[in-house]
């Protein structure tokens, strides 16, 4: 069986095991990760319209990527028009990451539905008082009812409501914790268009910076909002994290896999490492940088980009040679495109590893006369196993 054949079947085993997956979890109605649109990736099509908020690049470190959206003024918001009514259940978990700048005012709106009938806040309400507490508001639920926690000022946060209609409670969980648990009667399904930032008449808006929110039709488990809260909601729906033969390590195979999908288009969640919706070469940058933690270059995947890695690439002797799409990661190809050719050290050399030791520990770019020694020596490796072959 050729590579290429043996990449393709690897891709669709791990396709159809996320297929036979997902449909044992809760159903994701709506998620919305701020990544330069306010597009829903939920496959729902319940997209936003953004009124007034920036694009903002400060993220949670739990993600890591991407960007976010930064609420300054009443008026801004996020307005999702709910036409099918797939927002609408009595059980829900909504989720979210948020960056408190400081509020005044009142119960200033992380959410709200349409004629109130669900909303969530911080509480600096002075009557009640707030000190800017996670709260929310169901409307026939009692009023206001807020946690114990006070939001963190400057700091991003993960908060979660999950309404539980069987057990009549509405639990409020922060940083993955399970912070506080209601019992007041209720509940009036959540219903109508939705506000991300303020309320559903635009007052009373959120002053700080939210991301990645996603709401499901039933309750997550305490293990998965805690997955959430430490790492976004793209590990949750993307459990394998990158690897995709199911071996318990992320590896070469893993890459070429990647690789074979976004030469096929294969669009699967699984491969959407980044969680933006599509699987394209960020998908590879996110693999290769951010979960393997290495530098393009690194054959060995050894943590180092270093001359070792030229040596193992030459001795495997596809430089350029006449076979079609027959090299992998351990072979030189580090773009992605199944070839060991010129352009893959291009790459290499522009991500700027060669001899800087782990990535963590050095992020930098070789000077000038460092990459004109790179490229000799190159030069030299790959005329020397040419000679001996």
């Amino acid at each position: 069986m050729s590579i290429k054949m043996t990449v393709f079947t690897f891709a669709l085993s791990a396709f159809w095991l996320l297929a036979s997956t997902v449909t044992l979890q809760a159903e994701l109605v709506g998620y919305w990760n701020f990544d330069g649109n306010v597009d829903d990736l939920s496959g729902l099509e319940n997209h936003g319209e953004l009124i007034d908020a920036v694009y903002s690049d400060n993220v949670p470190d739990a993600i890591g990527v991407g960007q976010s959206l930064d609420f300054s003024f009443d008026t801004d918001h996020v307005f999702i028009a709910n036409e099918n009514g797939d927002l609408d259940s009595e059980e829900f978990t909504l989720s979210m990451f948020i960056q408190d700048r400081g509020q005044f005012g009142a119960m200033e709106r992380l959410t709200s539905r349409e004629g109130d009938t669900f909303e969530t806040a911080l509480n600096v309400y002075g009557p009640f008082g707030g000190q800017g507490e996670y709260a929310y508001y169901a409307r026939a639920g009692g009023g206001w009812q807020w946690a114990d926690e006070i939001a963190a000022i400057d700091e991003w946060q993960h908060v979660a409501f999950v309404a539980n209609a069987d057990e009549e409670i509405m639990q409020i969980y922060v940083d993955g914790e399970l912070n506080f648990e209601s019992e007041v009667g209720w509940f009036v399904t959540p219903a109508g268009f939705m506000h991300i930032g303020n309320r559903h008449n635009n007052v009373e808006g959120f002053d700080g910076w939210i991301d990645d929110v996603a709401i499901w039709d039933e309750v997550l488990d305490p293990e998965d909002i805690k997955t959430i809260a430490e790492s976004g909601v793209g590990a949750l729906l993307n459990p394998t994290n990158g690897d995709f033969n199911g071996d318990g390590v992320r590896d070469a195979s893993d890459i070429d896999l990647l690789s074979a999908a976004i030469r096929t288009g294969n669009d699967a969640p699984d491969f959407d490492l980044n969680s933006d919706g599509s699987v394209n070469s960020a998908d590879h940058q996110y693999m290769v940088v951010d979960l393997i933690s290495t530098w393009f270059g690194d054959a060995d995947l050894n943590g180092v980009f270093n001359s070792s890695d030229f040596v193992k690439v030459f001795q495997v002797g596809e430089y350029e040679d006449a076979a079609a799409e027959n090299s992998g990661w351990g072979d030189g190809d580090w773009n992605g495109d199944a070839e060991f050719n010129s352009t893959d050290f291009v790459v290499a050399f522009q991500d700027g590893g060669f001899e800087a030791g782990p990535r963590a520990a050095a992020q930098m770019v070789p000077e000038p006369h460092s990459l004109l020694l790179l490229g000799v020596g190159v030069c030299w490796v790959a005329a020397l196993f040419r000679r001996r072959s």
